[in-house]
């Protein structure tokens, strides 16, 4: 079924001799499912024995990763990194890194905003989960953060990518120039930004515009109306973020979503 629904959409894409770069990338996001789907399915196998082997060997929560690393979705996710590429090559992206526009050498990979201390190059393990991390290269593992830039390549199916999309956080992929210009920002307070449509903001707190501002008061209002809700002990447990704010989300059982006012 996965298999058909990319397929329908990859046949859409070649049987048109004019493509916009709209197209382009709506086709892609619909494409890039199929890794959602894939990592979902690569879990259920195991779902039986999940508990114990975890609770015994902690790295088995891996697998999935390397299941999918491991079949021909590894082709799929370094094409579909070259199509990303094309799309943005057409009408580049301006990106702010600390007040400095960049139109190269910056790609989201995982939309999504944080606010913490920017940490540069940290040792392993040598972070909380609400700092943002800034890696010289991609690692073969990682703690979780509250977002991640990563020097190098990657793509959908790299390790910080799942992980990235597991958690919901931002997670951008820089070039050698970028990784330069935020480095001397190491301890400071930031907000990082990467929107659904690919433009990433790296800034001091202290810097922000009043429309950001708007975008983190928005973002942190939305959090200070979550909270985690395990039901009643007569119905097996179920754990999820419960907005108590009223209003068209009361009673939902919902995970973070970026503010409307980002683009």
């Amino acid at each position: 079924r996965e298999r058909a629904e990319a397929a329908r959409t990859l046949d859409a894409l070649t049987s048109t001799s004019s493509l916009t770069q709209a197209d382009l990338a709506a086709a892609m996001r619909r494409i890039e499912r199929v890794v959602e789907w894939a990592q979902q399915n690569a879990s259920v196998a195991f779902a039986e024995v999940w508990a114990p082997w975890t609770f015994l060997l902690p790295q088995v929560k891996g697998i999935g990763d390397d299941v999918l690393r491991g079949s021909p979705l590894l082709v799929f996710a370094d094409v579909g990194r070259r199509l990303d590429d094309l799309a943005a090559g057409r009408t580049p992206m301006h990106h702010d890194l600390f007040g400095t526009a960049v139109d190269t050498g910056v790609r989201a990979l995982n939309p999504g905003l944080a606010v913490g201390k920017l940490r540069v190059a940290p040792p392993e393990s040598g972070y909380s989960r609400d700092e943002i991390v800034v890696l010289p290269e991609t690692p073969a593992d990682l703690e979780p953060a509250a977002g991640i830039l990563t020097q190098g390549e990657g793509n959908v199916l790299a390790h910080v990518q799942l992980l990235a999309r597991a958690l919901g956080i931002p997670n951008v992929v820089l070039g050698s120039a970028a990784y330069r210009q935020i480095a001397p920002h190491d301890g400071k307070q930031v907000f990082f930004l990467a929107s659904p449509r690919g433009r990433v903001v790296l800034k001091e707190m202290a810097a922000l515009t009043p429309q950001e501002r708007a975008v983190y008061e928005e973002y942190t209002r939305r959090r200070s109306c979550t909270s985690i809700v395990t039901s009643s002990t007569s119905r097996p447990k179920r754990r999820g973020i419960w907005c108590r704010c009223g209003g068209a989300t009361r009673g939902r059982s919902a995970g973070p979503r970026p503010p409307s006012s980002v683009s």
